[in-house]
């Protein structure tokens, strides 16, 4: 996302993830920013913890919501090329 924004001549003030998402939403490569941002926090949790139990649930939420957003990034992505 970050490269593509470039790629439109977006200015990024840090390039951090979270402001990759809020400009990849503002300029409608994403449709739903929130769940983004939740895939976000989602890898930082899964970064810093070994919790089996959070983990499992965060698996869930990958396979049940976060793919699908991911998905239709590629999809917008395969009609631009």
């Amino acid at each position: 996302m970050k490269h593509y924004l470039e790629y439109l001549g977006v200015q990024l003030d840090t390039g951090s993830p979270r402001e990759i998402i809020k400009e990849s939403f503002a300029h409608h490569l994403i449709l739903n920013g929130e769940i983004w941002i939740k895939m976000m926090l989602a890898r930082n949790f899964l970064s810093h913890m070994y919790d089996e139990e959070n983990s499992k649930q965060i698996y869930y939420a990958i396979k049940n919501e976060y793919l699908e957003e991911i998905e239709k990034l590629v999809k917008f992505f395969e009609k631009r090329q």
